[in-house]
């Protein structure tokens, strides 16, 4: 099995782990071809994930080929027959965008949002600004100060990787962000960036990143997610609570 094969069933492994809390030993079908790389390619996937205050989820254990959740026990009971994974693998491109920007507006209450209902969309598909007020979320260490975020989702299937293309794309909607340019007048009337002040670009998958585009955004400072972080970070702020996800869809939807 070759690094992406792996990473690819790694992810399966985390999806099924997300879907009951339970401790997971992987088989001898689902590991590298050099069983060292267990640990090696497991991490280098996991040290992208956003940390749940300020440490990881799993803990990985090579000496059994084991991953579990390292959480307080009152959050690790939300993956407890959890349905929101399968509902998020499942969803078709427009519900995950949409979904995906429901998540950003949930995991800050008193964020300023607005996801992008309009057919020409610039690029963008979702966007906010997140006010600190001084105060560090201790949920998580994605958001440091007052920010601006600007989003955009690709629902791919796996075996389409995401290559330098999208990642210029979305840095070039950034710029004409700061320069309130846009293709339709008056669009994006709620983006006004003053000079000092900060733009993270997300760019979220329910695909893969080459390595290329990891080593640039780690320079550059955009975050890269996934549908892992996605299913993660919804079960946690909903509480495992699916039908409240789909009450919210209903409400965001222009379907």
């Amino acid at each position: 099995m070759t690094k992406l094969e792996y990473i690819e069933e790694f992810k399966k492994v985390l999806v099924k782990l997300m879907s009951d809390g339970k401790k997971y030993f992987f088989t001898d079908f689902q590991l590298p071809k050099n069983n060292d790389n267990f640990s090696k390619y497991s991490q280098e996937y996991l040290v992208q994930k956003l940390k749940y205050k300020n440490d990881y989820w799993f803990e990985i254990n090579a000496d059994n080929f084991s991953i579990e959740l390292t959480l307080p026990l009152e959050i690790e009971s939300f993956f407890e027959d959890n349905k929101i994974p399968e509902y998020i693998m499942n969803l078709d491109a427009n519900n995950f965008e949409i979904v995906s920007g429901i998540l950003f507006k949930k995991i800050f209450n008193n964020l300023s949002f607005e996801e992008n209902r309009q057919g020409c969309d610039d690029g963008i598909d979702f966007y906010g600004y997140y006010s600190s007020d001084g105060e560090v979320s201790e949920l998580t260490n994605f958001f440091q100060k007052s920010t601006w975020y600007i989003g955009q989702v690709k629902k791919y299937s796996y075996k389409n990787t995401i290559g330098t293309k999208y990642i210029r794309e979305l840095l070039g909607t950034v710029e004409l962000a700061k320069h309130n340019i846009w293709s339709l007048k008056d669009s994006y009337s709620n983006i006004n960036i003053q000079q000092n002040e900060a733009i993270i670009p997300i760019f979220l998958t329910s695909s893969r990143y080459s390595s290329v585009v990891i080593d640039i955004s780690n320079r550059l400072g955009i975050k890269l997610l996934d549908d892992i972080d996605l299913i993660f970070w919804l079960t946690i702020l909903y509480e495992g609570n699916l039908d409240t996800i789909k009450s919210d869809l209903k409400k965001w939807s222009f379907n």
